[in-house]
């Protein structure tokens, strides 16, 4: 119960933190060469396969940054960097961390401040150790959608929903897969 507490208390200091981040900055983001952006929410709950074991995670967090460069009119490429808590049924707490690049179309019309990011993204993830498990190196796939609204200020804040997980992984002395989990993020875009 404690560890739940903690986990939203420190959810709401990443989004607190981010919403004054914000404040201070702003991005024309249909028009900008490149942007950056940071964002923190939660992560679903997952199945995580090793070898012919099964065990399920619990609902984290996540949070992480990206870099888009505008490729073309609407489309983007870019990087990105994720860090999620992971625990399992059994109490055992671990971090999967995440490093890849995205493709991200920009779908909006007229002078709306909404503009949608269809996306999809492939990363190397590493899942440190989980109970008795050894530390593991992954695949990583992702797609979903990103919202971006800027408010008349100038300041453009995010919201995603994505879908992911591992499609091959392991080490030397296992294999593991895990997924599909659903992110559920929100940030800023500068």
């Amino acid at each position: 119960m404690i560890y739940c507490k903690t986990k939203i208390l420190g959810l709401a200091i990443i989004v607190l933190f981010l919403f004054m981040i914000g404040l201070s900055s702003a991005a024309d983001i249909r028009n900008a060469q490149t942007t950056f952006g940071v964002k923190g929410g939660i992560i679903g709950s997952a199945d995580y396969y090793i070898g012919d074991f099964w065990y399920g995670s619990e609902m984290s967090y996540s949070f992480g940054g990206f870099l888009d460069y505008k490729l073309g009119p609407r489309i983007l490429g870019g990087a990105y960097f994720d860090y999620s808590a992971v625990s399992d049924v059994y109490e055992s707490n671990s971090s999967l961390i995440e490093i890849g690049g995205t493709l991200k179309a920009m779908v909006f019309t007229g002078n709306e401040n909404l503009t949608f990011r269809p996306m999809v993204a492939l990363g190397y993830g590493a899942v440190g150790e989980i109970d008795i498990y050894a530390a593991s190196s992954h695949l990583m796939l992702k797609g979903g959608l990103e919202m971006v609204y800027t408010i008349p200020s100038g300041m453009s804040v995010l919201g995603e929903v994505l879908i992911g997980g591992s499609v091959d992984g392991g080490n030397d002395n296992f294999a593991m897969t895990f997924g599909p989990m659903v992110y559920v993020r929100g940030g800023l875009v500068f």
